[in-house]
């Protein structure tokens, strides 16, 4: 007798557990806690760099007047910091030289027409429209007004038009220079 009160013991606490599983449960009261959270945003954690040059090749026939070519200069912001005192971009070219030694100075290209375009970023961009003879840096693309306490994220794009006008006594052929372009900040 007593292992059949202990089956029907077991078989009391299974029904049990079943009929307490089946019962709506109570909800408790409900609480809400704010946190207060902080975030620092801290200078120089971005980048601020020329980020393409892209000129053409510059073909001329001789005694045919200047040569022209379109010039691109980008230059990208990524959540940098402004630049307080404001940031420029220059210009500027190396001799041409040919397979002979033979030379046309820097001096006989100019860059001129230039217009930027600005999408994002901070400040006022300005774009210096005639800025000279390429045989010293000449700056060609400015940007003021930024502010050092934000950070910036945008687009720059300086659209020129360079011109080579081949002094007197420029012999044919191929001639290569290095165009410079520097980001100043």
């Amino acid at each position: 007798m007593a292992r059949r009160t202990a089956r029907l013991s077991v078989g009391v606490m299974v029904v049990g557990v079943a009929v307490l599983g089946s019962r709506p449960a109570v909800a408790a009261p409900r609480s809400t806690v704010g946190a207060p959270l902080s975030a620092t945003f801290s200078p120089g954690a971005g980048s601020r760099a020329v980020s393409l040059v892209t000129p053409d090749p510059i073909v001329s026939r001789l005694g045919g007047g200047p040569a022209t070519m379109p010039l691109t200069i980008v230059v990208g912001e990524a959540g940098v910091s402004g630049a307080a005192a404001g940031w420029a971009v220059t210009v500027q070219a190396s001799d041409f030289l040919d397979a002979a030694g033979d030379r046309v100075s820097s001096a006989a290209l100019v860059d001129g027409d230039n217009t930027v375009t600005q999408s994002g970023g901070g400040g006022a961009a300005v774009a210096v429209s005639d800025p000279g003879p390429l045989d010293q840096p000449q700056t060609v693309l400015t940007d003021k007004g930024e502010d050092p306490d934000r950070l910036y994220t945008g687009s720059f794009t300086d659209s020129a038009r360079l011109v080579l006008s081949p002094p007197s006594g420029t012999k044919n052929g191929v001639y290569t220079s290095v165009l410079t372009v520097t980001l100043l900040t």
